[in-house]
């Protein structure tokens, strides 16, 4: 019987201490809330992100422009050199310094030429390789129809010979 009384006294503590504790982390989250509540607004993560990637995008945009701009002008000259009357030797030899950098224009411009054909190459993806349920249904309806056309003329054939 003691042991009993003993065990429900200690329960009993159990419970209290429990009670305490989920009292001081309830006021303790609410103490915080109110606390943290105002400056919520001022971090803003999703935004900072799509800002960032915004101008990102305008940087990456402006670069590509810049850079079309660029070749376009090199086309330009030499179309100039071509129309001037320099020979192909001529024209694949001239030169002109971007950026500190000497860029030989012929070879340039041909590496844009793969570069621009490899980038359509993925961006262009074939519709063929997709199969839509109206493709299969007519190929199946093909199928059968060439197995009834093969039948038919398999028919048609032993009928001859029989008579």
């Amino acid at each position: 019987m003691h042991e009993r009384i003993c065990f429900h006294k200690h329960l009993a503590n159990a419970f209290f201490i429990h009670r305490k504790m989920k009292q001081s982390i309830l006021t303790l989250t609410l103490m915080l809330s109110f606390v943290l509540a105002p400056c919520a607004g001022l971090f803003e993560p999703a935004s900072v992100r799509a800002q960032a990637m915004e101008e990102l995008d305008e940087k990456e945009l402006e670069a590509r422009k810049e850079h079309d701009k660029f070749v376009k002008e090199m086309q330009t000259l030499l179309k100039a050199a071509q129309d001037s009357g320099f020979s192909q030797e001529d024209i694949r030899d001239i030169t002109i310094t971007r950026k500190g950098k000497t860029i030989v224009v012929w070879e340039f411009l041909e590496q844009e030429k793969l570069r621009r054909e490899k980038e359509e190459r993925r961006r262009f993806v074939p519709r063929d390789r997709y199969l839509s349920v109206r493709d299969i249904s007519q190929e199946i309806q093909s199928q059968e129809t060439r197995k009834l056309d093969a039948l038919r003329q398999k028919m048609i054939f032993v009928g001859a010979e029989e008579q």
